[in-house]
């Protein structure tokens, strides 16, 4: 396991909007509860984090319910498996020098590369963008022995996936994932996109636990 860092990106959870007694934070705090009530009723340890396209808030939330799961005292992964913008280790001062593609080809095992955060009890096994010819080896059988690894070292494991219409190792991490969750943003995200997403995971035989919607204007009531 690598060398805990420092946190020096004041982001998400630890910048001044997400203190934990802002309505911000408290939404989290509830859809944790919600995954809560799921997993005594279905128990699952990994749950994947997706959404129809680009810039939709789905790294912001899987990094965020990490965070308060962690805080829960579980021993936490998230895995970044965004082929395409592989952005977790930056937020966390990390490297990506080597990481989920190294365990995939089983060069590493995921207890030799996974790094330690400064967040107690969170982890992160790092990636990196996915060319085509790369991806093209991607199967479910390497997903499947990536994910009883990692189940057999953590509590829970969030894996914050691409944007399912735009890459196709997101359908096969959903199949090897205990529960999905998409995430959707407010004035941006079609309902075509979110019907389209839906239906491509279904065909996947995902799990589909519900939808978070972000950038949701707030009434003002709510903020006295």
């Amino acid at each position: 396991m690598k060398k805990r860092h420092d946190f020096d990106r004041p982001k998400l959870f630890f910048n001044s909007r997400m203190r934990s007694g802002s309505l911000c934070a408290e939404q989290y705090r509830i859809i944790r509860s919600n995954l809560d009530i799921l997993q005594k009723r279905n128990a699952f340890k990994s749950l994947l984090i997706t959404s129809p396209g680009k810039k939709e808030g789905k790294t912001t939330v899987a990094i965020n319910l990490a965070v308060l799961m962690a805080r829960q005292g579980n021993r936490v992964l998230i895995i970044d498996a965004d082929a395409l913008h592989p952005v977790i280790h930056q937020f966390f001062s990390l490297n990506n020098n080597e990481g989920l593609i190294d365990v995939l080809k089983k060069k590493e095992s995921i207890e030799s590369l996974v790094q330690e955060t400064a967040a107690k009890n969170l982890y992160v096994l790092a990636g990196k963008s996915i060319d085509p010819e790369t991806a093209e080896w991607i199967g479910i059988e390497q997903i499947s022995d990536l994910m009883n690894e990692a189940a057999a070292h953590f509590d829970r494991i969030i894996v914050d996936a691409s944007s399912v219409l735009m890459h196709s190792s997101t359908p096969l991490f959903a199949n090897r994932c205990d529960g999905t969750v998409i995430v959707a943003k407010t004035n941006a995200t079609r309902k075509k996109a979110i019907n389209e997403a839906k239906e491509k995971l279904i065909q996947a035989q995902a799990k589909i636990l519900g939808l978070i919607l972000n950038d949701y204007p707030v009434l003002k009531q709510y903020l006295a």
